[in-house]
């Protein structure tokens, strides 16, 4: 769902003025009037906070249950049904397991908001979804495209490997430093939303770019052009979910480095699984 407008939903919290318009100005006395606002308009610092209260309100009026670990995530159960909503800004993502429980959802946000139904998921904050019978595939190749067209690398040579081995050795010292980082930080910036949306094989990689923002060098900017290249090479790279044929189980692990950086620093990784994985 997408609902149209959706900081006007909300009252606004304290009072606020605005001047009018130009073009639409009134004046009193001949002095310019000024506007006092009902709704929370866009720009207002605090118009996400109500919009994201009132949307809140609905939502427990429904006996959603907010997520502990993620409060953009409510569920609700009724015996066997279940219904989980996902929300970004005015973007909101239905799932369950009784399309009549769905429509019961839809409808009373169709009443409460001015909104639209954009039917089965298939693309959604840059990611495409595949929905089928016991899997859902995602991916982000429109997003890379983009990625290689933002960064004038659509005619690169690809690369079959994420980083190059030298990275882990690999000081500020080596190269010189960039005159201006803008471009090593946008790339970055890009490949972190990347990692942690489809692509956790770029983990180690961003990891290793992450820490050097405030002072990069020509060499780390190689870097990041190179899992550009590795992209490209990679591009239809996709995550599968299917249905387990066996009972859940969670299992986590989690190792450390024990302190390879140049800092001292180590860096911890973890790893949780519901079901046994098949061969990576």
């Amino acid at each position: 769902f997408d609902v149209k407008s959706a900081y006007l939903n909300a009252d606004i919290d304290c009072q606020i003025f605005i001047e009018q318009p130009t073009g639409y100005e009134t004046f009193t006395n001949g002095i310019k009037n000024v506007l006092k606002l009902k709704k929370s308009i866009y720009g207002l610092k605090q118009s996400g906070r109500n919009w994201n209260i009132l949307l809140h309100k609905h939502l427990c009026n429904m006996s959603f249950v907010q997520s502990l670990a993620d409060t953009c995530v409510y569920t609700k159960t009724n015996g066997h049904i279940k219904i989980i909503i996902v929300i970004f800004v005015d973007d909101i993502l239905v799932a369950g397991n009784d399309m009549k429980a769905i429509d019961e959802v839809r409808n009373y946000f169709q009443n409460a908001f001015k909104m639209k139904c954009l039917g089965k998921i298939s693309l959604f904050l840059g990611m495409q979804f595949k929905v089928e019978a016991g899997m859902i595939s995602i991916n982000q190749k429109n997003y890379i495209l983009h990625l290689l067209e933002r960064f004038n690398m659509s005619d690169c040579k690809a690369k079959s490997i994420p980083c190059d081995p030298s990275i882990r050795n690999l000081s500020s010292d080596d190269s010189d430093d960039l005159n201006d980082a803008t471009l090593y930080r946008e790339i970055v910036g890009s490949l972190i939303y990347l990692m942690s949306a489809t692509r956790p094989d770029l983990c180690y990689v961003v990891t290793k770019l992450s820490e050097k923002m405030s002072r990069p060098t020509n060499a780390h900017l190689n870097l990041a052009k190179h899992v550009i290249r590795y992209l490209k090479y990679t591009i239809d790279y996709q995550l599968v979910f299917t249905k387990s044929d066996t009972d859940l189980k969670l299992e986590g692990y989690s190792d450390s480095d024990w302190g390879s950086s140049d800092d001292r620093r180590s860096i911890s990784g973890y790893c949780f699984q519901l079901n046994k994985c098949g061969p990576l």
